[in-house]
Parts: C-alpha cells; sequence; structure tokens
C-alpha cells in the first residue's frame, strides 16, 4: 500500500443539515392563511340575504300597520268609553272607581279575555299613563268588577297605598267616621237627657210627660 501525496483542497465538505424552520419538514408544515379578496359567489349570496331580508321587512310592515291614532281622554282610553260614579253610592271611595256606563270586553289581542267588566280603577288608569311603554290597549289593565264598598276600599289599599288621592280618600273616611261617632254620641246624650226629663216629672203633669215621650219616640237611631 502506497502513501498518499494529496493535498487536503481533494477533500469537500458536506453541507451541514439545515436546522430549525429553513428545513423542508418545517416549510411543507407552515400552511398560509387565505387573505384574498371575498369569492363573486360569496358577494352574491350576501347580496341576496340583505335583498330577502328588506322583503321580509316590507311585507311585516304592511301585514302589521302601525295602530291608527285614536281620540283619547285624560285617563289615555277611547273617548266612546264612558264612566261615572256610582249612583247612589255615599261613600267616597266611588269617586276612585267608577261604572262603566255599558258593560265592556277587552280587545286586546295579547291578553284575550271573555269577562264584561262594568268598573274602571282611576288610580290604575293614572299609573299605567304613567308607564315608559303602553299601547292602545293599555288602559285595559284598570278594568274591575267591583261590587261593594269594601272591595273598592281593599283594592286601594292594596294597590295604591301611596298614592296621594287614596291617602286623602283615606283620611277623608277616618274624618267622616269620627265625625259619625261624635254626632251618634251627642244624639244618645241628647235621648237621656230626654229620658231623665221624662222621668222626672211627676205624674200630676201628664201633658208635658206626653210630649216628652212622643218626642222620645220620634227621634230615630242615627244612621
Amino acid at each position: 500500500m502506497g502513501i498518499w501525496s494529496g493535498s487536503y483542497s481533494d477533500f469537500v465538505l458536506s453541507p451541514k443539515p439545515p436546522v430549525g424552520n429553513d428545513s423542508p419538514a418545517a416549510q411543507r408544515g407552515v400552511k398560509r392563511r387565505k387573505t384574498g379578496v371575498t369569492s363573486t359567489s360569496g358577494k352574491k349570496k350576501a347580496a341576496s340575504v340583505t335583498k330577502s331580508n328588506a322583503r321580509a321587512d316590507e311585507f311585516l310592515a304592511r301585514a302589521s300597520p302601525s295602530p291608527p291614532r285614536y281620540p283619547r281622554s285624560e285617563l289615555d282610553m277611547h273617548l266612546s268609553i264612558r264612566h261615572a260614579r256610582k249612583a247612589g253610592a255615599a261613600d267616597d271611595v266611588w269617586d276612585l272607581i267608577h261604572t262603566l256606563d255599558e258593560p265592556y270586553k277587552k280587545q286586546n289581542p295579547w291578553k284575550p279575555s271573555n269577562l264584561l267588566y262594568r268598573n274602571i280603577c282611576l288610580l290604575c288608569c293614572d299609573f299605567i299613563k304613567g308607564r315608559t311603554k303602553t299601547n292602545r290597549y293599555s288602559w285595559e289593565d284598570a278594568l274591575r268588577n267591583t261590587k261593594h264598598s269594601s272591595n273598592a276600599k281593599y283594592h286601594n289599599k292594596s294597590k295604591h297605598v301611596a298614592h296621594p288621592l287614596a291617602i286623602l280618600a283615606e283620611q277623608t273616611t277616618t274624618e267622616k267616621a269620627k265625625t259619625d261617632i261624635v254626632n251618634a254620641e251627642a244624639d244618645v246624650r241628647a235621648v237621656l237627657a230626654l229620658l231623665h226629663m221624662y222621668l222626672r216629672l211627676p205624674k200630676s203633669r201628664p201633658q208635658q210627660r206626653l210630649r216628652l215621650l212622643r218626642l222620645l219616640l220620634s227621634l230615630k237611631e242615627p244612621s
């Protein structure tokens, strides 16, 4: 075997393998996101959806038009609904709960009812009128069927205890009750005084006794 007599330039170094992101495997693994503009078919589809929505809105507007304006009272109800204080009722509570001239059936299609209502609470009307969102049927929530004064008072105390008109009505009722008691006590004292005079008159004065007796019998019990 001979001795090599060449030079180091005869040797060619092998290229170093790529490292990191420069490797073919890494380059194959990278997927680029498409950032191009929307395709023509996508644009046509979006335009079609927009036109369909516009047609649907137009159809709904024609199918359910906004209700026409109607003449309303201060309580925000239709002027054709007439009501007044309960006839022949002496209690002040009927100043706040009126009787309808004709029984009324609710017209609200979202709250159907077959009942005929004969009363309406004015305080409820005032409360409903102050709502932020109302419609032409909102006032119907104030309709009631109230037959007796006790039912009307219970409604006011349970639903409108803080309303100024309810407070005033309660105070008026209380004052009237106190006045009735005072008057009744005065009547009782007057009757007792006449009775005492009758008993003190001697039988020798029959005419005076008879007049007092007739006066006592003519007195009526306090209502």
